[in-house]
């Protein structure tokens, strides 16, 4: 039987929330970028009124990166992440390395987008990252908001892509919101990161 271990990423293998960050340091590689600032907050106010749909929401935040090339944003988060990875967080990271030693097949699900992650499956030497998606060529999300109950559905859907097998178990989850608990229901260990630091979840 296949044995998953699944970890969010923001604040909790990554002290932090990657698209803020690599937003501020795509600010300071093109200042220009500022320009956009003011629509970004009203895309903001929107979404928190329930105005627009989070898929809605984050796809028209990017609108900073709409007239660069591909090859350009993927070089961009190649210097972002030489910088930036040094805020995994170790004793998550040690948690993870040690799920690998025991032979659970490694699965990180993000809200985040993919452009931004994809060097970290690489990094982390993990066999995937589910993430919300973003197509460069139609600048528009593919699916849904990878959050909440999406998780659970981009998920299965892997598994089944990629394995076709009914018969699975997620072994462990990592997160650090409460906003994946249908993630953590899936698990029979359940670990909760609060200040950078893991703990046992509680039901």
């Amino acid at each position: 039987m296949l044995k998953f271990s699944i970890f969010d990423f923001d604040q909790t293998l990554y002290h932090g929330y990657s698209p803020i960050i690599f937003w501020l340091f795509y600010l300071k590689r093109k200042k220009s970028a500022i320009f956009y600032f003011p629509y970004q907050i009203y895309l903001a106010i929107l979404y928190i009124l329930h105005i627009i749909s989070p898929e809605s929401f984050k796809e028209k935040i990017l609108i900073f990166i709409k007239h660069d090339k591909k090859e350009e944003i993927e070089q961009l988060v190649k210097d972002f992440w030489q910088i930036n990875f040094k805020k995994i967080n170790p004793e998550v990271r040690q948690a993870l390395d040690k799920d690998k030693n025991d032979g659970l097949i490694i699965v990180c699900i993000s809200a985040s987008y993919n452009f931004i992650l994809h060097e970290i499956k690489e990094k982390l030497e993990i066999n995937q990252i589910l993430s919300t998606t973003y197509d460069f060529n139609t600048q528009k999300l593919v699916g849904y908001n990878c959050k909440g109950e999406n998780k659970v559905k981009f998920f299965h859907e892997w598994v089944q892509k990629e394995y076709n097998v009914i018969d699975y178990t997620v072994q462990k989850a990592y997160t650090d919101s409460k906003t994946d608990l249908p993630l953590l229901k899936l698990a029979k260990e359940k670990f909760f990161v609060k200040n950078g630091k893991l703990n046992i979840f509680l039901d």
